[in-house]
């Protein structure tokens, strides 16, 4: 059991370290990643067949748990293979570790408040984001097609007008961002937005310029608006924000640089298959310096040994604050509820 968990975190990390590959900080170069580089130009193949979200084969949660609020969720790449541009959507190993880990350990945190829907979707290999030519932006076009798609058929035939939290982490949350704009169009969807968890990918300060429409949320109460960060050290020499950007502190819950003790720190969460969570509170600080999250030395190499020269903990944005994610979602949803109802 202990070896199956190491493999599956392995497969994680090598999407970590790609991601890191893609940005301006980055020490590792698109040459070493061949192996997981498709050797063709995009093409028909690459598209697997379209999910057909009235199947609820295509959801990997499909949870009605009578919340009144329901979570729509978008899980990071679990694809990590160069075979095709776009994930089969029989891909055994991928949908495996999108139950084991971005289930279990991502969107587990809204359980207790919302009922949880997690689409399946012709997810973008990570090459896709370091390439420069066109098969990158056709694999991640097609894969935001079907979130918008998944997303249209949970609004008219699952979701029953009840307020909404979107969630996400990774590509997953790079999807949100791109879709957000015109979902916060729509004056009357807008006021049903509890929230937007955006978690592991950067909000950049040109991207709400050009999007006012997206509010970023400034306080721990606030709704209609999106929370994002990007969890690093402060010696770090690896980031995945390439861009000057925006971070929501998950202990101060503000965008500004105060800093957050561990005191603050209601507890990290780690998760395992056949055990049960660690949960390990007071785990670390954090700060907000030029839109990445830093946090000082963490106290437990054994849960999170993620490159400790490089000091990027993406895969762990929401296990090392879990339980200060987990009650914010509830405060939130009840201050929403509470002005919602007068």
């Amino acid at each position: 059991m202990v070896c199956k968990m190491k493999n599956l975190i392995k497969l994680l990390l090598l999407g970590t370290i790609i991601t890191i590959a893609c940005t301006r900080h980055g020490i590792i170069t698109r040459t070493s990643l061949v192996s997981i580089r498709p050797m063709h130009n995009y093409n028909k193949k690459d598209t697997s067949f379209t999910p057909n979200y009235n199947d609820t084969a295509m959801w990997i949660m499909h949870e009605n748990n009578n919340k009144s609020v329901d979570v729509f969720f978008v899980h990071p790449t679990t694809y990590l293979n160069g075979t095709y541009w776009n994930m089969p959507l029989n891909h055994s190993l991928s949908i495996k570790i999108a139950k084991e880990f971005s289930a279990k350990a991502q969107a587990s945190v809204f359980k207790e408040v919302g009922n949880i829907y997690m689409p399946q979707y012709r997810q973008a290999t990570f090459y896709s984001f370091v390439t420069k030519s066109k098969n990158g932006n056709k694999a991640l076009a097609l894969a935001i097609n079907d979130v918008k798609n998944a997303w249209k058929y949970f609004l008219s035939n699952i979701n029953n007008d009840k307020p909404i939290i979107i969630a996400g982490h990774s590509q997953g949350s790079y999807i949100i961002i791109q879709l957000l704009p015109e979902i916060m169009k729509d004056s009357i969807l807008a006021k049903k937005i509890i929230a937007v968890y955006a978690i592991g990918w950067p909000l950049s300060i040109k991207y709400l310029k050009d999007n006012p429409q997206v509010k970023v949320c400034c306080d721990s109460l606030q709704t209609g608006c999106i929370i994002s960060w990007n969890t690093e050290s402060k010696n770090n020499s690896a980031t995945i924000i390439d861009r000057p950007s925006i971070s929501v502190n998950p202990l101060l819950w503000t965008t500004d640089d105060s800093f957050a003790p561990k005191e603050m720190h209601n507890g990290a969460v780690f998760f395992h298959f056949h055990s049960p969570p660690d949960t390990i509170p007071y785990y670390t600080n954090a700060q907000n310096v030029n839109g990445h999250l830093k946090v000082s030395k963490i106290p437990n190499y054994l849960e999170v040994n993620i490159y400790p020269t490089l000091g990027a903990y993406h895969i762990y944005d929401y296990n090392m604050f879990y339980l200060n994610i987990k009650k914010n979602v509830k405060a939130r949803t009840n201050y929403y509820f509470k002005n919602n109802n007068k």
